[in-house]
């Protein structure tokens, strides 16, 4: 969606960042080479894998639901232009 907006601003002759800022909410696969930067939010999608495994093995050795839980992942920002 943030890329979208992007182009939106542009085809309203606005300029990003100088008219308005936008900044998303995930990684967006080859965002690295877009200018300007955007800023975004990266979440730690190794560890999220890994923890969503690990509680679907714990269900199925104790064969059935498990305790419900919080698992809180803190993800980090990426400021960009």
């Amino acid at each position: 969606m943030a890329l979208g907006v992007m182009r939106a601003v542009a085809d309203l002759g606005l300029r990003c960042p100088g008219d308005i800022s936008i900044a998303s909410t995930d990684t967006i696969p080859g965002i690295g080479g877009l200018r300007p930067r955007l800023t975004r939010t990266e979440h730690p999608l190794v560890d999220m894998t890994n923890e969503a495994v690990r509680l679907l093995v714990d269900q199925i050795r104790r064969g059935g639901p498990a305790e419900p839980r919080n698992v809180v992942f803190q993800p980090s920002l990426v400021v960009g232009d």
